[in-house]
């Protein structure tokens, strides 16, 4: 019986060709189809993966924006809070500033009268009178300093241009400081070369401008020194400029403090504050008011050789009358 049962079976190789290739054809199908599954399952897997990480990744991009619109939010209060504070700050420099010159005014008109009532022949009185006038003098400088910073701080400065000759202007400076240098003992000399042209300008800030500088090249000038303001132009037609150096043999300034003197109440150091006076804001004014009037301010100087600032002011052609 069991041979009967292994006849009915066909023998290895007892297949005909064709039906083999058939076998193993639907063999490797099965194999590729499986290969097929598992490359698919992996593929959803990685999918499912990278979907969680975009997710992910989405979700830390919201937080970092919404932190983000948090700062500047933030950021924007503070420029309002720091916009209001200036403002008051400005405001607050500007009334006392205006409060403390109409008194400085009377007093040092009071003071010129007194003086010229008083007997010449009382020393004592006239040197208190002189002291008077000097320091009063100095404050109200101080005082009109304060108000000009304030005025530019509060963006409430404007230009008045006109056409100005800068004779006047260096002349009407030498008038106000000649003086005071020849009382201290300094030599004090201007010059303007004669091919400046008439130029269009602010007269009354171009005037405050050199009249800082050449306070405080006085002020830092000892006995037996001497200050020159000097105007030239220079240039090539079409890029002309007008270059004004005050120029002393005075202390000099470091090299290392020469940016900071243009700073807000910066002096060199204390001891020239207590020794020289001043309030540290007359040379900031000067940067600020040349830059109002488009030009720049430059310093050389050495300790003990004195020091040169130039202001160089930019020439329009159509603006000159020569």
């Amino acid at each position: 019986g069991g041979d009967g049962a292994l006849r009915g079976l066909p023998e290895r190789g007892s297949l005909p060709s064709a039906e083999r290739g058939a076998l193993y054809s639907t063999r490797e199908v099965d194999g590729l189809i499986e290969q097929y599954h598992s490359m698919a399952r992996r593929l959803e897997e990685l999918y499912g993966s990278l979907e969680s990480q975009v997710a992910e990744r989405t979700e830390q991009l919201r937080r970092a924006n919404a932190e983000l619109e948090r700062q500047r939010e933030r950021v924007e209060e503070i420029n309002e809070q720091l916009s209001r504070d200036n403002q008051y700050k400005s405001d607050f420099l500007a009334i006392v500033s205006h409060e403390l010159r109409t008194p400085l005014t009377s007093i040092l008109a009071f003071a010129d009268l007194l003086g010229q009532s008083m007997d010449p022949a009382d020393e004592e009185a006239a040197r208190q009178l002189e002291e008077i006038d000097k320091n009063g003098a100095i404050l109200l400088e101080m005082v009109d300093n304060v108000l000009e910073c304030a005025r530019i701080q509060a963006g409430s400065e404007t230009l008045n241009l006109e056409l100005l000759d800068l004779n006047d202007v260096v002349g009407m400076v030498e008038s106000a400081l000649a003086p005071v240098a020849a009382k201290k003992g300094v030599a004090f000399a201007t010059r303007v070369d004669y091919d400046v042209p008439l130029i269009r300008s602010d007269w009354e800030k171009l005037r405050r401008v050199l009249a800082n500088l050449a306070s405080n090249a006085v002020k830092f000038t000892d006995r037996g020194g001497a200050v020159t303001v000097r105007v030239r132009c220079d240039g090539a037609p079409g890029a002309r400029v007008i270059e004004a150096a005050v120029a002393d043999t005075g202390i000099g300034i470091p090299a290392e403090a020469q940016e900071l003197i243009f700073e807000r109440f910066r002096q060199e150091n204390m001891s020239t504050v207590r020794r020289y006076g001043g309030s540290g804001l007359g040379l900031s004014l000067v940067k600020d008011l040349v830059a109002m009037l488009g030009g720049s301010v430059a310093v050389e100087s050495e300790p003990g050789q004195g020091s040169v600032f130039t202001v160089t002011l930019p020439v329009r052609e159509e603006d000159i009358h020569d």
